[in-house]
């Protein structure tokens, strides 16, 4: 058990004209129209307090603040997402530490992180609805002509006290869980990762306003032009069961769907002219470009700053996900000469704008002017992110992490010597050509830049246990693309080939698995080493422990016998995951380690940036960007490669190589 100081445990309830999901916990809290309702506590020795502005001959909101000065340590359910800019906007002191339970139930493995789901599951108790939905009401608008814009529902002394109640009973919610299990997974941030991802939120990136407000009029004029290809109006593509019909009738048969994968499946199987348009014309309507722009526009703050765009342990592995403007998920546009191009979309006519595509001195192409389009669109939409006046953002990405993680915990010999020989400038040992060279039986110097895109797909898509046909689907798609008929080669041979080749690989999958069923199988506590990984099961809970000491959890974890298909019985396992219970295997489960320790590397990274003044702005997979002062801009950079290329003790013997770039703007290289 813990034995951290008791925090000052509290929650707080608003009412606002603004969203909280578009604002972001941030801005809502910021926004002229929120106002406090109420603030309820409960004190480190058990004492309840309750607070409200609106209550007749309360105390002022400095006197209370005064009361508050003297807790080291408050906790409540999403205070780095909601509570601390609420605390903030009534302008109580800041503590030294706060302790936000949504995170704790995320490092804890639990399948959601919603105060309900855990008041239910540890401690027998439901959410209070009636007075949940009564303080969701205070924010509700009057569409009636007299009253538009004024609050439905009136904020009486007798509203208020109901409302206070609801609010006390989270309190005690809170508590519960943090001293049922919560509290337990506190502290276990073994790096000081958490303090500085929180900074990172807080510091933000600054963004271009004005040129994201022109993308949009650039994205409407695209959308209209994809609708008048296909001569449909916006209603009649973006309604499903609509466009589904329009579809039907050009594909000659039912997709079965219309969302984006099976949309992304039908561009991949080289569609004809009249489907290819109304796929666009889907897609134009539906455009991803257009969500972010709005959602960063929705979330800056008033110094043009976007803020709060990591979730901490947003991923079962424990990796940061995305959110807000959502740069996780940006489909990588064509490289382009930003500083014309952003010139163009303010000068061109909207409907006649063209931006100047970069120059590629590998094929001997020069830059050329080409119309605008989805794709290049997205290249902007990255450009909108910016360095300081004065300052000059610094790109840096891993390269071919993942393949290397692998292949340095399965011990794959061959392909550590290659990666060895590619840092050391040998050209000839890219694992791409190699693979491809495999494929084909030729010399990886023979490779063409198609077979290489191959080789390249297999190395990224091979090394977590992927069947043939799966990997035949999955290469189609985007960022791929591979157009099967244009080789001679199937996906099974390709995974045939790759599996032959990475026999380590292929034994290690199947002992992570065995070793998983071991430990979920044992009546005790039992621990089962797999190479640099390590599965525990302690006092009836089953976590892999990573090579860096943190944990992935994996809840309710249980074995599953299945007859497979050559008629034999197989073990399988599953957990309670995030999208309810999920099934997986030896391969699922080393993809799972594998990424959570890609992510160990970004943290460890991210801390010694910060630690080296590097203004680490953001994390996106495996690309770390912070800032610098123009004048060290070479030097800097050069700081913040030695540092990602380090290789921490705990992975001793990989190599680790790291690449990138300077630039004004956010982009890809």
């Amino acid at each position: 058990m813990s034995t951290f100081e008791r925090p000052l445990f509290l929650d707080s309830e608003t009412r606002s004209k603004a969203k909280l999901d578009d604002l972001g916990g941030r801005e809502y809290a910021r926004h002229p129209s929120t106002e406090v309702v109420c603030v309820c506590f409960e004190t480190p020795d058990g004492e309840e307090v309750d607070w409200s502005p609106m209550r007749p001959r309360e105390v002022s909101a400095d006197v209370m603040g005064r009361e508050l000065r003297g807790y080291r340590l408050v906790c409540a359910h999403n205070s780095i997402g909601f509570d601390r800019h609420v605390w903030k906007r009534l302008g109580w002191p800041e503590p030294d530490e706060w302790v936000d339970t949504s995170e704790l139930a995320r490092v804890g493995g639990y399948a959601e992180a919603s105060l309900d789901y855990l008041a239910t599951l540890l401690l027998g108790r439901r959410k209070d609805l009636e007075g949940n939905k009564l303080t969701k009401s205070l924010s509700t608008l009057s569409n009636a002509k007299a009253t538009k814009g004024e609050y439905k529902v009136e904020l009486t002394l007798d509203v208020l006290e109901r409302v206070i109640r609801y609010c006390r009973s989270d309190v005690r919610d809170l508590v519960g869980i943090y001293d049922e299990d919560l509290r337990d997974w506190q502290g276990l941030d073994l790096d000081g990762y958490e303090e500085v991802q929180r900074r990172m939120n807080d510091r933000g990136i600054l963004l271009d306003v004005d040129l994201m407000r022109r993308l949009l009029v650039l994205d409407d004029v695209l959308c209209e032009r994809a609708l008048r290809a296909v001569r449909l109006d916006r209603i009649e593509v973006s309604a499903p069961q609509r466009f589904r019909r329009h579809l039907t009738a050009a594909l000659g048969y039912d997709p079965g769907g219309a969302d984006k994968d099976v949309l992304a499946g039908i561009m991949a199987d080289s569609p004809t002219a009249e489907v290819k348009l109304l796929v666009e014309a889907r897609q134009a309507v539906a455009s991803i470009a257009r969500g972010k722009l709005r959602a960063g526009l929705d979330m800056r703050s008033d110094d043009d700053r976007l803020r709060d765009n990591l979730r901490y342990y947003g991923a079962h592995t424990g990796r940061d996900s995305g959110q807000g403007m959502q740069l996780h998920n940006l489909t990588k546009g064509p490289p382009l000469e930003l500083a014309e191009s952003i010139e163009a979309a303010f000068n061109d006519e909207p409907h006649r704008c063209e931006v100047l595509h970069a120059a590629n001195k590998k094929k001997g192409k020069a830059a050329e002017w080409h119309k605008l389009n989805a794709a290049s669109l997205n290249t902007l939409v990255r450009a909108c992110l910016k360095a300081d006046e004065g300052y000059i953002l610094l790109i840096c990405d891993w390269a071919q992490i993942e393949g290397r993680k692998l292949s340095w915990a399965a011990n794959e010999k061959e392909a550590l010597k290659l990666y060895r020989r590619l840092d050391a400038g040998d050209k000839s040992a890219d694992p791409y050509k190699v693979m491809a060279g495999t494929l084909w039986g030729i010399d990886p110097s023979e490779v063409d830049d198609k077979q290489r895109q191959l080789g390249k797909v297999a190395i990224l898509g091979c090394g977590y246990q992927m069947g043939d046909v799966r990997f035949h689907a999955q290469a189609q798609l985007s960022p791929h693309n591979i157009d099967w008929s244009q080789y001679e080669i199937t996906a099974k041979d390709v995974v045939k080939a790759w599996r032959k080749k990475h026999e380590n690989t292929v034994a290690f999958w199947y002992e992570f698995q065995d070793a998983a069923v071991t430990v979920t199988e044992a009546r005790g506590d039992r621990e089962v080493r797999v190479g640099p990984f390590t599965w525990v099961k302690h006092d009836g809970l089953v976590f892999n422990l990573l090579p860096s000491g943190r944990v992935i959890v994996y809840r309710g974890m249980r074995t599953h016998v299945e007859r497979g298909k050559w008629g034999k019985d197989r073990v399988s396992l599953s957990y309670e995951g995030r999208k309810g219970r999920e099934y997986t295997y030896g391969g699922k489960l080393v993809e799972n380690g594998v990424q959570a320790s890609c992510g160990d590397l970004m943290r460890e990274g991210v801390v010694e940036a910060d630690r080296a003044g590097l203004q680490p702005m953001l994390t996106v997979h495996d690309e770390l960007i912070g800032q610098a002062l123009k004048a060290r801009a070479k030097e800097a950079f050069e700081e913040l490669r030695r540092i990602m290329c380090k290789v921490p003790e705990w992975c001793h013997g990989m190599p680790i190589a790291a690449e990138g770039f300077t630039s004004d703007r956010y982009k890809k290289g």
